[in-house]
């Protein structure tokens, strides 16, 4: 009995780890987006602020 309850013990933490591991994955996935959305944006307003500085000089 409890050898089952070891088994059974082992197989939900391999579980468990497999699904803290792919939600990580999938905020990480979600972070490098917010990344490259956030480093486009920073480009697009450089450009937009060089050109207004040239526009009232």
């Amino acid at each position: 009995m409890r050898k089952i309850f070891s088994v059974m013990g082992m197989v939900l933490l391999t579980i468990l780890k497999v699904l803290l591991r792919i939600i990580i994955g999938a905020f990480r996935l979600c972070l490098e987006m917010v990344k490259i959305f956030l480093m486009l944006f920073s480009i697009i307003a450089r450009i937009f602020l060089s050109f207004v500085r040239v526009a009232t000089v």
